[in-house]
């Protein structure tokens, strides 16, 4: 028999539940200490309520992935004692408590990407052409104590979990089968409580952590693998009802936008007519990297701070944290204002009528181009399904003759320099009017510079910084070759980004500077340049262009154009279950309700939350209105009615 036979095997499963908790709890607060510049935690409450939580959310958790093992041990059978038997059930314990473990960990670097805690959406990602088989291994190589600190954490666990093994009493008696059942039901009792959060009427959730933190501090409390099962399954929006009337709800809030042919009159010449159009989303653009948009600080992008003289420059908010949710927001005016990027969700057939489509109408061929990979996050597939005439990704790339293998970066795919250059090339040959969109792929993580451009840009205090630098150089040599084509002075120019990057202070990283990026409106013979002073998001790109070009068709968008005046400007967004909006110098959370307010002109740092302290009337419209935003969106996703109705 076994020589780690324990008399008291209830103890033993309790050790084993602390010994998994303990690691758990470790990488929790590893997280919490390596990435403190995203939040602001102030005053000994808010740090003992994130202590407490943490450690409430973490017992769930590993209630949750310790469930299968404590099941197939506390069944009164002496199964129990079967060498084979145990072999199975510590497989699932160690199973169980290395994987929450493990992407506890790859949150701790994931999350400087997206700012908020990985969701079961990771799977749909890379359903969609995910380029995590190319990334793992420069992850690991630049990040490579956590992958040290996990081998740590499982060379502990076996050694621990070794010492603390124990084999269950042989059942001999009627009464000791019963004895052993009224264990385990109770022991089991214990372990769904502990799921449940306590002695509580509903069961613990994502939004159930902001009872021991603010939103904006959420992800200290809530763990990784919490986030994926509880948000595993949930790929359906629920129809909401705010509002009894069509005519209420479109009176607060419209998809359905009506152009205004004024506005071009006054932003070109008469002879500017059906100008191009060419929208470049840069990766990882945050607008404080530009001096331009940073309120004088260090610039890191001199070409298009030179360029946004000569612009209308708006004050840029992207609507989402990710690649995969910029594309449809700026394309087709749909932000992912739910767990899932449109691309990747449950409705990512539902028919739309994105710009490409509606341009079409108007004589406009049109081609996007990518530089990952064909297939790389399912943007082909989107760009088919949003009007698209052409697609360019790497594939076409290398069939240039002039493409070489050092134009690759042997992680995402081609430098944005080449790529840029084989757009231009092809832009030659496209027939006019054309709209042309591209999203630029060199400064994303592993931040890869051509071997020629090695030490030629200045570092920041960022790693991403010196690849900005090199982005913006592209995008010189890119509009020095476009400016010698025939069709440069009667084309629009747009140049945004997908989303922020890390800031480089904590300020710039609170959810209302997160979203910052450039919105930058050039056209050769535009007669209209410089600050804006207003507020554009990504979804309000498409009615802003139709405006801009005078043409006379609807649109659908959950933005509206920003040069009509009678609008508006509006910010909308969706993390860990909030809805965000920022509208009328006021940012609102909500989820069932209010639960944050904040008055930007004078908390710009979002420091005194007002909800309950404020009677402004603002608020309560603000609410109003983004319930009104939640119903349209919800309710025409699951009716299929993302368009224009007849």
């Amino acid at each position: 028999m076994d020589t780690y036979v324990k008399k008291n095997y209830t103890k033993q499963l309790l050790k084993k539940f602390c010994l998994s908790l303990g690691f758990l709890l470790l990488t929790q607060w590893l997280f919490w200490f390596v990435d403190s510049d995203f939040f602001m935690v102030e005053g000994f409450g808010a740090y003992a309520g994130i202590i407490v939580g943490s450690i409430v959310y973490a017992i769930a958790t590993t209630a949750i992935f310790l469930m299968p093992y404590a099941i197939l041990m506390l069944i009164p059978t002496n199964f129990r004692i079967k060498k084979w038997y145990r072999f199975i059930a510590n497989f699932f314990y160690i199973i169980g408590t290395l994987v929450s473990v493990m992407v506890n960990i790859i949150d701790i670097v994931y999350y400087r990407f997206t700012f908020r805690r990985m969701t079961s959406d990771i799977f749909d990602y890379l359903g969609v052409g995910g380029d995590f088989k190319e990334l793992i291994p420069a992850f690991a190589k630049d990040f490579w104590p956590y992958v040290v600190l996990f081998v740590v954490i499982i060379v502990f666990l076996f050694i621990f979990n070794k010492r603390i093994s124990a084999i269950p009493k042989k059942l001999k008696e009627r009464r000791d089968y019963i004895r052993a059942a009224l264990g385990s039901c109770g022991i089991l009792a214990i372990l769904i409580l502990f799921i449940c959060g306590g002695l509580l009427w509903k069961p613990i959730n994502i939004e159930s952590s902001t009872q021991y933190a603010s939103v904006n501090n959420m992800a200290l409390v809530v763990n990784t693998p919490f986030s994926i099962v509880k948000t595993f399954g949930k790929k359906q929006l629920q129809p909401v009802s705010y509002f009894n009337s069509e005519e209420e709800l479109d009176n607060i809030f419209s998809p359905i936008n009506i152009p205004d042919t004024n506005c071009c009159k006054i932003l070109l010449p008469d002879s500017c007519k059906k100008s191009n159009v060419v929208i470049i989303v840069l990766e990882s653009f945050s607008a404080e990297y530009m001096g331009c948009l940073n309120g004088g600080k260090e610039s890191y992008t001199p070409f298009l701070d030179s360029l946004a003289k000569e612009s209308l420059v708006f004050d840029g908010f992207s609507n989402g944290k990710r690649s995969i949710e910029a594309i449809p927001s700026v394309f087709a005016g749909i932000p992912s204002l739910m767990n899932d990027g449109f691309i990747a969700s449950y409705y990512k057939n539902d028919k739309i009528k994105a710009l490409p489509i509606i341009l079409k109408d108007y004589g406009y061929y049109s081609a996007f181009f990518h530089g990952a990979y064909n297939g790389s996050m399912g943007f082909d597939v989107f760009a088919e399904k949003a009007g698209f005439c052409d697609y360019f990704g790497m594939n076409e790339f290398l069939e240039q003759s002039y493409a070489t293998p050092n134009d690759r970066d042997n992680i995402w795919g081609i430098f944005d320099e080449p790529f840029l250059h084989f757009m231009a090339q092809k832009m030659n040959t496209f027939s006019q009017p054309f709209l042309t969109g591209i999203f630029t792929i060199s400064s994303h993580h592993p931040y890869r510079l051509p071997e020629k451009y090695k030490g030629k840009f200045k570092k920041g205090m960022l790693p991403i910084l010196e690849v900005v630098m090199y982005s913006d150089n592209a995008l010189r040599l890119f509009f020095e070759e476009a400016s010698k084509q025939n069709w440069y002075n009667n084309t629009l120019f747009i140049i945004t980004g997908d989303h922020t990057a890390q800031g480089t202070s904590p300020a710039n990283n609170n959810s209302f500077e997160a979203y910052k990026v450039p919105m930058i409106f050039y056209h050769p013979k535009n007669l209209q340049k410089g600050p804006a002073h207003k507020m554009m998001q990504q979804a309000d790109v498409v009615p802003s262009v139709i405006d801009f070009l005078g043409i006379p068709a609807k649109s659908f968008a959950f933005g509206k154009s920003m040069f009509n005046p009678k609008n508006e400007p509006a910010h909308l967004s969706y993390s860990n279950g909030y809805y965000q909006l920022i509208r009328k110098s006021f940012l609102v959370k909500f989820n069932t309700k209010l639960v944050e307010v904040y008055d930007l002109e004078k908390d710009p740092l979002l420091k005194n939350n007002l909800i309950g302290k404020t009677e402004n009337p603002i608020v309560h419209e603000n609410e109003n209105y983004l319930k009104a935003v939640i119903q349209q969106y919800n309710n025409r996703l699951i009716s299929d009615r993302m368009f224009i109705d007849k």
